[in-house]
């Protein structure tokens, strides 16, 4: 149970993080149409501004020293987007955004999950290269990723060598995937904590975001009607579900 809890400040923190990069971009960004769905957007806006800023600064920047310059941006934009304009005005999709809510924190309940039996990080079910992750994000808090037009893996590592980093050095960060890194980095240093021990729940709560994204797309894109937009929604992410569920059961076999 502790554990359990331990990877739900992971969560908290994350979905702190999003909502409060997401809060301007949503305000000024959002499109009329989506003004209705406020609340279940500005988390996810604040994962892309999140993912770009972070991407930027890290080139430059460890992200224990550049993630506190990013948070104390946000927070002076925030202020001054809510001292300008206010909370959105208009009408809102007060029971649509409160059924994905809630789905979303189900979602995020069954994600955590397979910790309560298995306490480690293995519960979470296989290719999830912790092996991977769980130092690259150590590494993006104390360095830079730099940035090189003749090394297609950036600058060199520092420090002593280490078998992992050929492995790391591979994602290049002039176009490489280092947006769940980076946050996941993010997390560690806004938890002081380290990386395994919020690693499942940041997967949780992005796999959580991926119910209201779909429900967006659903009712806001394709123009669904609520109720199939809401069920279209939901199993967007049974895949994801049922996976989680096979490995808890496998676990469960094993023992």
């Amino acid at each position: 149970m502790a554990h359990i809890l331990e990877q739900l400040f992971g969560a908290f923190a994350t979905l702190g993080l999003a909502l409060l990069a997401g809060y301007a971009p949503a305000r000024l960004l959002l499109p009329t149409d989506l003004q209705r769905w406020f609340w279940l957007a500005v988390p996810l806006l604040g994962y892309a501004t999140s993912a770009i800023a972070l991407g930027w600064i890290s080139i430059f920047l460890p992200l224990s020293l550049g993630l506190w310059l990013f948070l104390g941006a946000t927070i002076v934009v925030s202020a001054l987007v809510l001292l300008r304009d206010g909370l959105p005005s208009g009408r809102q999709a007060w029971l649509e955004q409160t059924v994905v809510g809630t789905l979303a924190v189900i979602a995020l309940g069954i994600g955590l999950l397979p910790l309560w039996d298995r306490p480690e990080l293995l519960a979470i079910g296989p290719n999830w290269d912790i092996e991977i992750y769980l130092p690259l994000a150590e590494y993006l808090k104390q360095f830079s990723t730099g940035f090189s037009l003749t090394d297609p893996a950036g600058l060199p590592f520092p420090g002593e060598s280490n078998p992992l980093l050929w492995r790391i050095n591979f994602f290049d960060p002039r176009w490489a995937g280092l947006a769940f890194s980076q946050l996941h980095s993010a997390v560690g240093v806004i938890l002081h904590q380290e990386a395994h021990q919020h690693f499942v729940g940041v997967l949780a709560l992005l796999g959580a975001l991926s119910l209201p994204a779909a429900f967006l797309f659903f009712r806001a894109a394709l123009g669904f009607d609520r109720t199939p937009g809401l069920f279209d929604g939901f199993f967007h992410d049974g895949r994801r579900t049922s996976y989680v569920l096979q490995a808890g059961r496998e676990n469960l076999t094993e023992r």
